[in-house]
């Protein structure tokens, strides 16, 4: 966008694989706080995310805690696009979301929470599921390349992350890895092994301090 002024944003959005470039604009807002026309005027956020591998380390002031509240959940199903990771590609988990937000709505979509299901988990092999996608009903007619997930009724333990402004994904990633090493083993709750989820369902950008996101982890009761 900076080193082409002249190609329309219309244009770059349907190279970058968007259906137009409203669902392009959505999805750069969602990502970076501000739209493709504002960025190119000269507004920019620092640091970006794009300028960070998955793997980076960096100091970070987000906070994550466990709910008080247990929270059970009927069957509901999620769709969007899927891949399968390892720590090789696990940095490419961004581009569903962008995938996802530039098809948004979608045909039977119920709301506009959106959620991060991660399934499948193969610990041997450091593989596993990731699903970004919105709560859709049972007939919905799915963009070409989305999935089906189909989350049963269960019990969670919730854990709120709040963002700090900085790199959005490096944050999730310090907060589940929190979750799992401290937060949970300290709650005396024992994971079922069945999907788990992020959730977002928090209108403001992810990039703004403050934002939240909840993650769910099926316990047993």
């Amino acid at each position: 966008m900076l080193g082409e002024p002249e190609l329309r944003l219309v244009d770059l959005a349907f190279d970058c694989g968007f259906d137009s470039q409203e669902a392009f604009t959505r999805a750069f807002k969602r990502m970076f706080g501000t739209t493709p026309a504002r960025f190119r005027e000269g507004f920019a956020l620092e640091p970006m995310e794009g300028q960070y591998p998955m793997t980076a380390t960096i100091e970070t002031s987000s906070h994550i805690q466990r709910l008080p509240d247990l929270v059970t959940r009927d069957r509901f199903v999620i769709a969007g696009p899927a891949r399968r990771f390892d720590e090789t590609n696990k940095d490419k988990i961004p581009q569903l979301w962008s995938r996802l937000m530039g098809a948004m709505p979608i045909k039977g979509q119920i709301k506009w929470t959106t959620y991060g299901v991660v399934s499948a988990i193969d610990r041997d092999e450091r593989t596993l599921s990731y699903l970004a996608g919105v709560e859709v009903d049972e007939n919905a007619v799915l963009p070409e390349g989305f999935e089906r997930l189909v989350l049963d009724q269960a019990t969670y333990a919730v854990f709120r992350l709040t963002f700090d402004g900085g790199p959005v994904h490096l944050q999730i990633a310090e907060g589940i890895r929190q979750v799992w090493g401290d937060l949970l083993p300290e709650s005396g709750l024992t994971p079922t092994g069945k999907p788990d989820f992020e959730c977002y369902n928090d209108r403001r950008p992810l990039t703004e301090p403050g934002a939240t996101m909840d993650y769910y982890v099926p316990i047993m009761v």
